[in-house]
C-alpha cells in the first residue's frame, strides 16, 4: 500500500477547539460540536483501506485510539499550520508513501467515497483540493513534496483556496466537490442532521 490518509486533530480541550464557533454557542457546545466531528472523522477513516497517520496537537487526544486502523501517532511539528502540514507530507514522502491525503476534524459530510475520489484523482494529477465553502480547503492530496504550498499562505482566510491554486497554476491538480467546513453557526446550521442533534442535545 503506498497511499496514506494524514489526520490533523487537535485535542478535545474546552475553550481550545472550534473557538470562533464557541463565540455563538459557548465553549461547552463547542467543545460538543467537536467531539461529534472528530467521531464521524474516526467512523469513517475505521472504514477505509488506507494507512492512517494522526498528526494532534497538543496533547493525543484519548478518543483518537478508537481510530484503530492508524499506524501511526504524532504530535504537529513545526511553528504554525503550514510548517506543521509540510512537515507531515515530508514524512510521509520520506516513509515511501507515493499519495498522501490531509484532512482534519472540521467535515460533517466525509466519508468513504469522498476520500477513495481523492486519491483516484492522484492518478491522473500530482494535486487534489477538496474546496471548502469559506473559501479554504477540507482536503489537500499530493505526489510529491511542493513546499511553496505552505509558505506564506492566509490559513484560515475566505482566499486560502485561491492562493492554493495560484500557486499550482501550472501543475496538475483535480478539484472536488466543494464541502461545508464547520466553523461558525451558521456552518453547522448548513449540516442539519448535526444541527438537529445538537438542538436535542443542547434541550436535553
Amino acid at each position: 500500500m503506498n497511499q496514506i490518509i494524514l489526520l490533523f486533530a487537535k485535542t478535545a480541550i474546552k475553550g481550545k477547539v472550534k473557538t470562533r464557533l464557541s463565540d455563538s454557542i459557548g465553549i461547552e457546545m463547542a467543545l460538543w460540536v467537536y467531539q461529534r466531528l472528530l467521531a464521524k472523522t474516526i467512523f469513517t477513516l475505521n472504514n477505509i483501506p488506507y494507512d492512517i497517520a494522526v498528526f494532534y496537537d497538543p496533547d493525543v487526544p484519548t478518543t483518537l485510539f478508537d481510530l484503530k486502523n492508524a499506524k501511526y501517532h504524532f504530535s504537529q511539528q513545526g511553528y504554525g499550520l503550514g510548517e506543521r502540514m509540510n512537515s507531515a507530507f515530508q514524512w510521509g514522502f520520506d516513509m515511501g508513501y507515493k499519495k498522501i491525503c490531509i484532512i482534519g476534524t472540521d467535515l460533517w459530510e466525509i466519508n468513504s467515497e469522498l476520500i477513495k475520489k481523492a486519491f483516484d484523482e492522484l492518478y491522473n494529477n500530482d494535486f487534489v483540493l477538496g474546496p471548502a465553502s469559506d473559501g479554504g480547503y477540507y482536503l489537500l492530496g499530493m505526489t510529491r513534496p511542493f513546499p511553496k504550498l505552505f509558505h506564506n499562505m492566509p490559513w484560515s482566510s475566505n482566499t486560502l483556496l485561491n492562493q492554493s491554486k495560484a500557486v499550482l497554476s501550472e501543475e496538475k491538480v483535480s478539484l472536488l466537490v466543494e464541502k461545508n467546513d464547520i466553523d461558525t453557526l451558521d456552518d453547522l446550521q448548513a449540516n442539519p442532521s448535526l444541527y438537529k442533534e445538537y438542538l436535542m442535545y443542547f434541550k436535553s
